[in-house]
């Protein structure tokens, strides 16, 4: 959240407070990244790394969540071959590959079970 005041934001994974340089722009958008771009730069040389240590899916594989296949998420992912290394940002052990779209829900959900879990049972509320 960025402090107008004192122009810094706090880094959503290093927690450091941080001068507003520090962070960039999402995508082109007017709002800045939830990380610093010190830690944006370390995930990226992650996710790259594990992109290079684990085989790429075949070619008939299925999202793990959503179980959608390749011909599936074409066209409705940002993501040239639509598959993401999917990791845990804790220990940076990869999981598997899953769809952007789940990658992004993950993410939004702090890959959280018990977030997870609570929006399963208020979905679940309302059947």
């Amino acid at each position: 959240m960025a402090d107008p005041v004192t122009q810094h934001k706090t880094c959503g994974i290093c927690q450091q407070s941080l001068s507003l340089d520090n962070f960039g722009r999402d995508g082109g958008a007017k709002y800045l990244r939830y990380e610093c771009r010190a830690c944006a730069k370390k995930q990226a040389a992650l996710v790259r790394k594990l992109k290079r240590e684990n085989t790429p899916p075949l070619a008939n594989h299925q999202c793990p969540i959503c179980q959608r296949d390749a011909a599936a998420i074409q066209g409705h992912s940002l993501r040239r071959k639509g598959w993401c290394a999917d990791h845990d940002h804790a220990t940076g052990k990869f999981r598997g590959w899953i769809c952007h779209k789940c990658n992004l829900g993950l993410g939004n959900f702090n890959d959280d079970p018990e977030r997870l879990k609570n929006a399963l049972d208020y979905l679940n509320s309302f059947s």
